[in-house]
């Protein structure tokens, strides 16, 4: 015990007395951002109108522009794109013959893709949204969200946390 409490003490005096321990906490130039793909909103409508149109644009801009004032994501340009995801169902191929392609997203180099649909009744917005993980090829979340009609900066909020 005695060789252990000096040897502690000669380390505290050495520290102390000769040098400064810096501890960097939280440096987010180092933080390496995720690639996410995003899919539009797509309006799930027999008739569409503009203005529920719209409301499918708007949230989509508002979950881009959350992600990327996260610090964790940069955005992957549409123009990247391998296949159209609005043409895609948001379940994987073989699962749905329809769905994207595991490994076109691999080919753009993303981490991340993202999918949602909405539909708008007389008082309300319904969100169905699922993210996936594309190097493991799993599906990391499918949500149903669902709030007023004009709650959508709210829902897309929510989704974006």
């Amino acid at each position: 015990m005695k060789k252990t409490f000096g040897f502690i003490a000669s380390l505290f005096f050495c520290f102390s007395a000769s040098s400064k321990i810096y501890v960097n906490i939280g440096a987010p130039e180092k933080i390496k951002k995720s690639l996410i793909a995003l899919s539009p909103f797509l309006l799930q409508d027999i008739n569409p109108d503009q203005d529920k149109m719209s409301v499918g644009k708007q949230m989509s801009e508002r979950l881009e522009k959350n992600l990327k004032f996260s610090s964790y994501f940069n955005v992957l340009s549409p123009k990247a794109f391998i296949e159209n995801p609005a043409t895609k169902s948001s379940i994987p191929y073989p699962k749905d013959i329809n769905g994207f392609r595991w490994q076109n997203w691999k080919l753009t180099g993303a981490d991340f893709l993202f999918f949602a649909d909405y539909s708008i009744t007389e008082n309300e917005l319904v969100v169905n949204a699922s993210l996936h993980q594309i190097n493991l090829q799993k599906t990391l979340f499918r949500k149903k969200y669902t709030g007023q009609a004009n709650q959508d900066n709210q829902i897309v909020d929510k989704l974006s946390n």
